[in-house]
């Protein structure tokens, strides 16, 4: 009889891990709340006919740019995937991951690849290849969006950001003398980091063109990694490999999936507009749209479920103390796109999403996947 223990212990350290990940984003989320709501300044009554005095026309807009970003989504996934995989499926998972991460933070990725997989019987390996790609390429556009926004933003909104992240460390009674934000400082450190992500993306276009020379000259930094950490570093570049495929064979795919990428952010850009048109914060200029747009996707790096508390926190700060926006009218303003967003246009989504798949048959693309595998292990590294 064999000892069932080490069988069941895996399980529940990953179930206590999903559990403690999601009580902690929950604590997270909960004090960014406290931190948004916590003045004592905000008129109830003006927050209210905020809420009553929605736009309708740009609330409609607003959800069907939501769908449109979801629907790009989906398109720029197929066409990393290289297989003919419908791209209902594509964009029914990037909707399922939204609507789930509302809910769980950071676990929609998975839930969004598990549901690729059953759909289309497409390896997990190569979709999770191109969902960790998809990531890549965010990270690099967020980036670029930072440094973009701290060019925009000015000296004097960054003091008056400064002045009041100050006031607020000393009504929660900590020490903010020596606080500031110094915008030089700040696109210093902007560059810095542009730099570092460019650089990583070097190696992986290195990595694409000729993998086999790339993991050689890579071995000796991997040997001195403790062998867990290289075990996972081999793994995840293995995963890189196998999204990479399509790429290798057709590389015009790799300046189609950017375009989707940019097309992506600006139609969230422009989704963020109506939900200000929207929602009473149409003084806005286009400029300042942008700065909330920033503040508020970085919030949304935090894990907490559906970006809740972060969202606010940062889109209130920017809106606050560097524009000028009263507290009830920020307040207002944020959370009502935030729920338009994120806790409306994501479910909705995947709601008709589901019902326009019921009764589909699913696709079966595993020889398509075997064979762009095949394809791809039999192409030569290219010269650089």
């Amino acid at each position: 009889m064999t000892d069932d223990s080490d069988t069941l212990a895996p399980k529940k350290s990953s179930f206590l891990g999903k559990l403690l990940r999601v009580v902690l984003g929950l604590g997270l989320g909960g004090g960014f709340l406290y931190l948004t709501f916590r003045d004592s300044d905000v008129n109830v009554e003006e927050m209210k006919r905020v809420f009553l005095d929605v736009r309708v026309a740009p609330l409609l807009e607003l959800l069907g740019l939501t769908g449109l970003a979801v629907v790009i989504r989906g398109i720029r996934q197929r066409c990393l995937l290289g297989v003919p995989v419908s791209v209902h499926f594509t964009t029914a998972a990037a909707a399922l991951g939204y609507a789930v991460n509302a809910v769980l933070p950071r676990v929609g990725e998975v839930v969004r690849v598990v549901y690729l997989n059953r759909r289309t019987r497409i390896p997990v390996a190569l979709i999770a290849a191109t969902v960790l790609i998809e990531r890549l390429i965010d990270v690099f556009m967020l980036a670029v969006l930072v440094l973009v926004s701290l060019f925009v933003f000015t000296s004097a909104e960054a003091n008056q950001l400064s002045a009041g992240l100050a006031k607020e460390a000393q009504q929660l009674g900590a020490a903010s003398g020596g606080f500031s934000v110094d915008l030089a400082d700040m696109r210093t450190a902007a560059l810095t980091l542009m730099a570092g992500i460019t650089a990583v993306a070097v190696i992986l276009v290195l990595f694409a063109l000729r993998p086999t020379t790339t993991r050689r000259w890579m071995s000796p930094l991997l040997n001195r990694l403790p062998v867990k950490w290289r075990a996972r570093l081999e793994s995840a570049l293995a995963d890189f490999s196998a999204g990479i495929l399509v790429l290798r064979s057709k590389p015009s795919q790799a300046l189609i999936a950017l375009i989707l990428s940019l097309l992506i952010w600006v139609c969230w850009l422009f989704t963020f507009e109506r939900g200000c048109v929207a929602f009473g914060l149409d003084q806005l200029s286009m400029r300042s749209v942008f700065l909330v747009y920033t503040f508020t996707t970085i919030g949304m790096l935090f894990p907490t479920p559906g970006g809740i508390g972060a969202f606010h926190y940062f889109g209130k700060a920017c809106l606050v103390y560097a524009l000028g926006v009263s507290a009830s009218a920020a307040l207002a303003g944020i959370t009502a796109i935030h729920v338009a967003i994120v806790l409306i246009g994501g479910p909705v989504l995947f709601y008709l999403m589901f019902l326009t798949q019921i009764g589909r048959a699913p696709q079966d693309l595993s020889e398509e996947s075997a064979a762009l595998a095949a394809r791809g292990a039999s192409l030569p590294d290219r010269p650089a």
